[in-house]
């Protein structure tokens, strides 16, 4: 008996790259006998060849008896094909309901069609937020046509919630444009974007551009500060308690840690440490300072609060961006600890978005304590097995050499770390 696989692949043989060359009555009767074998794939194509009537004379009764024999073997393409035939017959709900079959299990093209049926109305009710639903699904997965009806609705369907899509091209554009002012990089738009495209976040994206433009990152003035970093009153302020109607948490987290010593970074010395020298600089503050006498090192961290919703990037490019930024002799010598090394780190907590991003990022390539795994917040190292992350991971550890640390839900303790 045939092989009924290598049969169909015989027949695609004679469609090979040379159209000139295409062989389509020998393509067909390979195809065709393939399909009569009970090969799925095959059945799914003869469907199509009879739908389009281009290599057989069109009919939709055959297309659709074909197509049916390939879903009924879990053909996925299939089912989105029949759709397809339905809506040329103008059965619209029979196509929507193929669609639905097809979207339901992560088929781009079907996502796609049940997304334009929600926009029009056509064989389903409209509704512009199902419409956007399907197809943002279908526009993550790289659908280009679902991309741009998809960021078309969206102008057009007003408190809607749902954030723009876009591909990487859009992207890229958007790091190379940024790069023209390295010191704001970090706080740009897209450093925040946490969308997928193509199984690959926005972010990934965006870390591989700037890895390909390193020296540019890597230009980040420094600010000649002409007074001391080190601010008069706040060990004062360090005393006192969150006002209640303060929005201020993430710094005020910064200010009830001060004076506190952890395993690692030592003793936080300071908060919100000034960078500008005068008001027209473009700068932020350091969220924490801090010195490890023992080991004579100091650390510029950036700190992020545990409901924190900033992405692992962001948090990267700010502290390596406040690093450059600051004169690091000058800081080192307002806080009396002239000669230490000073490095740059992100600390975390370990139920923030940023750790459980980091977790993705390189999912078996360090020890994590048990506390860490017995945590809710560790579901992405559970779950989460794939290699996404690595162009942020890349950018940090290689390129940036910035630090992690991870502190306890208590924030008392430093239980993880990941040091350059």
């Amino acid at each position: 008996m045939k092989n009924a696989k290598e049969v169909f692949e015989q027949g695609l043989s004679y469609l090979g790259e040379n159209p000139t060359q295409h062989d389509y009555d020998n393509a067909v009767a390979c195809i065709k006998e393939s399909a009569e074998l009970g090969y799925a794939e095959a059945q799914n194509t003869l469907g199509l060849i009879f739908f389009i009537g281009e290599w057989l004379p069109q009919d939709f009764d055959k297309a659709k008896e074909w197509l049916l024999k390939a879903e009924e073997q879990e053909n996925i393409e299939a089912t989105h094909n029949l759709g397809t035939v339905y809506y040329t017959e103008q059965k619209l709900e029979k196509a929507v309901a193929q669609w639905q079959k097809a979207a339901q299990q992560g088929y781009a093209d079907a996502q796609y069609c049940l997304g334009i049926s929600y926009e029009r109305g056509e064989g389903v009710k409209a509704d512009n937020n199902r419409a956007l639903e399907w197809l943002e699904k279908a526009a993550e997965q790289g659908h280009e046509e679902a991309l741009f009806n998809y960021n078309e609705l969206l102008v057009k369907t007003p408190n809607n919630k749902r954030k723009p899509i876009y591909n990487d091209s859009d992207i890229i554009t958007k790091v190379r444009k940024a790069l023209e002012s390295p010191a704001t990089l970090y706080a740009q738009d897209f450093t925040n974007y946490r969308g997928v495209i193509n199984g690959v976040r926005y972010t990934e994206i965006a870390a591989q551009e700037l890895i390909k433009n390193i020296s540019t990152l890597c230009a980040i003035p420094t600010i000649r500060r002409e007074k001391s970093y080190k601010v008069e009153g706040h060990a004062e302020l360090a005393k006192r308690e969150q006002p209640k109607d303060s929005k201020r948490n993430e710094e005020w987290l910064a200010i009830g840690m001060y004076g506190k010593s952890y395993k690692h970074i030592g003793k936080i010395i300071d908060f919100q440490t000034p960078l500008k020298s005068v008001a027209s600089d473009i700068a932020g503050k350091i969220d924490l300072l801090s010195y490890n006498e023992e080991e004579n090192v100091a650390y510029i961290l950036e700190l992020k609060k545990p409901d924190s919703k900033e992405t692992l990037l962001r948090c990267v490019l700010e502290a390596y961006t406040y690093w450059k930024t600051v004169d690091k002799e000058k800081l080192l010598c307002s806080f009396g600890i002239k000669g230490a090394e000073l490095r740059k780190a992100v600390l975390l907590y370990n139920n923030c978005d940023e750790y459980e991003q980091f977790l993705e990022t390189k999912e078996g390539n360090f020890d994590v304590s048990d506390e860490i795994l017995a945590s809710d917040s560790c579901l992405a190292y559970k779950d989460f097995h794939n290699e996404e992350c690595d162009e942020v991971f890349e950018l940090m550890t290689e390129h940036l050499f910035v630090d992690l640390f991870v502190l306890n839900k208590k924030g008392d303790q430093i239980i993880e770390d990941w040091v350059c």
